[in-house]
């Protein structure tokens, strides 16, 4: 009985190793790939068209037969306001356009981590005399301003020392600006 488990011992031994010696291991590959991740594209790339148009202005008015000078902000919108287009592209430059025609062109740059401010600089022409990089704010996906200075209005008046200044508001062709995030200067 002795012999038999002893033959029981070495035949299972002998099928186990038959077993492991028959099994493969397979070459297991340890290198990493690290993937970018996704670049997500600027919101400010595609056309843009002017929908409002908002500037400071020196005012005359008559109080109690005196002439008072104040600066208050109108609403300037053009009666075609879509004439006024700017398309950014992808390699980061922009182009502006009255009517469809080049009227200037430049570069811009995003400037915020979470891309809701974008500035822009003119090559050779520009919107204000006193402005070279203009920035542009984004109230939602669709709805953009610029901002700028501008010269005052000429003259002898109280504001002549004062800063002065435009704000255009952008949409996205065929789509309703997000009026109830922005935050106008004339209602």
């Amino acid at each position: 009985m002795k012999k038999l488990m002893t033959f029981k011992t070495i035949l299972l031994s002998l099928s186990v190793t038959l077993i492991l010696s028959g099994c493969k291991k397979e070459a297991k590959d340890e290198t990493v790939t690290i993937v970018p991740a996704p670049v997500a594209t600027p919101m400010v790339i595609g056309d843009w068209e002017l929908y409002k148009l908002e500037k400071q202005e020196l005012i005359l008015s008559s109080q109690n037969g005196q002439m008072v000078q104040s600066m208050e902000w109108r609403d300037n919108t053009p009666p075609s306001p879509q004439h006024l287009t700017l398309t950014f592209f992808q390699d980061k430059t922009f182009k502006d356009y009255y009517a469809g025609v080049l009227t200037g062109q430049g570069q811009w740059e995003g400037v915020s981590d979470n891309e809701t401010q974008y500035n822009f600089t003119f090559t050779g022409s520009s919107w204000s005399p006193l402005q070279e990089t203009y920035t542009a704010q984004f109230y939602c996906d669709n709805t953009m301003s610029v901002k700028w200075r501008l010269a005052p209005p000429a003259g002898n008046h109280d504001f002549q020392d004062a800063e002065w200044y435009v704000v255009y508001y952008y949409k996205t062709p065929g789509t309703v600006p997000c009026d109830d995030l922005v935050d106008y200067y004339v209602n």
